[in-house]
């Protein structure tokens, strides 16, 4: 019997939070409450940390001129997390400038990189009024913000990024959930691709396209991941089910997609992943927002190699439990960290650990426990770690109702 076939009888016979001997106790901090004003609201994608201050975008506020978005196109934040100091480097909708950023940043040589999942140059097609979003730099001495590239979209490019990018060595992969390819069955803007942007040279290439047969995906939300010259990923429908797939791409070999797992194809099976994978020694962990035993969500182990999955958790909406997880995991120690925006015991959504030793889980925090919801609420993004300390936003909550920065402190 393997370990995940023994994480996967812990699983079934203890469905519901159970204390864990290697699962701490934990307390939670604001460390800022976003105004929902020019410092931004709503914010989304993990904080990037560099030289100890935090980096992340907010979807909505910064006051950008764009009636597109109603004067309220995103921001890119720096947050200082000993002090809470707070302040905005950049303010997305001005001109031909991205705006709605979802996605965290990627830092490289001084810079930090994402994408807007709408805006930019390019507004006519399928990018009419409201553009196809864009790959965007900021200078982190400066804070002066460079369009690198405006999306086409459909058919003949991506459109709508919705993850963060992957560095490897000056090239940027990233995801996106429409563009490129056909429309015959049920994708009018394209099925979504993975694409390259060569930071050397600006330029941009589709180097996978999700077709709407759907055998191999479609729809992509989630970052990539690199591991040993190949990239991983996931979209959120498609495949024989339509509920998913688990795809790599071996940059190595001229692009070769492979798909590894098709979700919803066995019984508790998880379904409709949005967030990515991580990789822990060859065996690729993540989330899927639904699915499971109990319909709300897994967290799953497939080994990279052979393909093969055990669910390690099923999500319960019974007030003991978080559920419909999006975000991607944090591994620290042999335990996987992760949020749900949604559940726990005050409906509010949680910070949970399953330790892979055993296989449990463990709430360890729920949000909303202050009047107001003050603590924060609906943690849509992942958690990041400073020294056994971990760092996470929520989209919502705080002192005006438009998202925190928190801390979760672990204690033995």
């Amino acid at each position: 019997m393997n370990k995940f076939t023994q994480i996967a009888m812990v699983a079934a016979i203890f469905p519901i939070v159970v204390p864990s001997s290697h699962v701490f106790a934990a307390t939670e901090s604001v460390i800022y409450s976003f105004q929902g004003g020019a410092d931004g609201a709503n914010p989304q994608g993990e904080l990037t940390e560099k030289n100890g201050t935090f980096y992340g975008v907010t979807e909505f506020g910064g006051g950008g001129n764009n009636p597109a978005c109603n004067a309220s196109c995103g921001t890119v934040y720096a947050l200082h997390p000993q002090t809470g100091a707070e302040s905005v480097m950049h303010v997305f909708g001005k001109g031909s400038d991205g705006w709605s950023p979802y996605a965290g940043l990627t830092a490289a040589k001084g810079m930090l990189y994402g994408t807007t999942n709408l805006g930019g140059s390019n507004t006519t097609g399928d990018c009419e009024f409201v553009g196809c979003g864009t790959v965007y730099s900021i200078n982190m001495g400066s804070g002066e913000e460079s369009v690198i590239y405006s999306f086409q979209g459909f058919p003949g490019d991506a459109e709508s990024p919705e993850s963060s990018l992957t560095n490897i060595k000056g090239t940027l992969y990233g995801t996106s959930s429409a563009g490129r390819g056909n429309d015959k069955q049920g994708c009018p803007s394209g099925c979504g691709t993975v694409f390259l942007m060569q930071l050397q040279t600006g330029s941009e290439r589709v180097i996978h396209s999700f077709y709407s047969d759907g055998r191999g995906g479609r729809d992509p939300q989630a970052r990539l991941t690199y591991a040993g010259g190949i990239l991983y990923g996931t979209t959120s429908s498609g495949g024989s089910d339509n509920v998913g797939t688990l795809f790599s791409i071996d940059i190595r070999k001229s692009n070769r997609m492979r798909v590894i797992h098709t979700f919803g194809s066995k019984g508790g099976d998880g379904a409709e992943p949005y967030a990515g994978v991580i990789d822990v020694n060859g065996t690729l962990y993540g989330t899927t927002e639904w699915g499971g035993t109990y319909g709300y969500g897994t967290v799953y182990a497939i080994d990279a190699k052979a393909g093969t999955e055990t669910i390690l958790h099923s999500f319960n909406d019974n007030r003991q439990d978080g559920f419909n997880p999006t975000a991607d995991l944090l591994e620290l120690n042999g335990v996987l960290y992760g949020t749900t925006p949604y559940g726990g015991l005050n409906s509010a959504g949680t910070v949970y650990s399953i330790d892979l030793a055993t296989g449990i889980e463990t709430i360890i925090y729920s949000f909303c426990v202050t009047d107001g919801c003050a603590d924060g609420e609906t943690p849509y993004s992942g958690l990041t770690n400073i020294k056994g300390r971990l760092y996470g936003t929520t989209y919502s909550g705080g002192a005006r109702d438009a998202g925190t920065v928190y801390a979760i402190s672990l204690k033995d």
